[in-house]
């Protein structure tokens, strides 16, 4: 199993440009004064859902059944993501290097799933035939959906199996260019 193994992976994304301004339906007759203001504009959005990638075991001892490695969603929280009553956790007896027993992956055992929206809006100003400039707005994970990331997989640890990090909340860019 591959570190970038995705079971599930859905996408989506799409372009509306407003209906405002020189042939759009609304105010295809407004002062050219206003359309450089009002026409022409866009919005684009992306949607992304897909399943955690697998978590990377190191160099630790498996004691008790892989198979309940994995807990159920309603037992699974970031204080416990996984079983960690399988593992010896005995700093004493972990060992520099040793005969692996189990893979580096399973695949019942992974990241937070990955769910995001990201939007969009965009304005060209037409200065003259030569002279254009850009505007540009974007937001990432608009809605601010918690991603978390993989948990601590050091059985030495004290926070073995314990999710400590997220992915970047929602953000925002700017932009402006000119073009000639």
């Amino acid at each position: 199993l591959s570190s970038i193994d995705r079971g599930q992976r859905f996408t989506g994304s799409g372009i509306y440009e407003l209906p405002f301004g020189k042939g759009r339906k609304w105010g295809a007759g407004m002062p050219k004064f206003l359309e450089f203001f009002a026409g022409g504009w866009q919005i684009s959005g992306a949607w992304q859902r897909q399943s955690g990638q697998p978590i990377d075991w190191g160099n630790v001892i498996l004691n008790g059944d892989s198979t309940k490695l994995a807990l159920p969603s309603s037992q699974r929280n970031t204080d416990r993501w996984f079983n960690t009553s399988v593992f010896n956790t005995r700093s004493t007896e972990q060992l520099a290097s040793h005969l692996r027993t189990f893979p580096l992956r399973f695949g019942n055992v992974r990241w937070d799933s990955q769910r995001r929206w990201d939007v969009s809006l965009r304005k060209t100003f037409r200065i003259d035939e030569r002279f254009k400039m850009h505007f540009r707005c974007d937001s990432f994970n608009i809605l601010n959906e918690p991603v978390l990331k993989g948990p601590t997989t050091t059985p030495t640890s004290s926070a073995f199996g314990t999710i400590t990090g997220q992915e970047p909340p929602r953000s925002f860019q700017v932009s402006l260019n000119l073009s000639f």
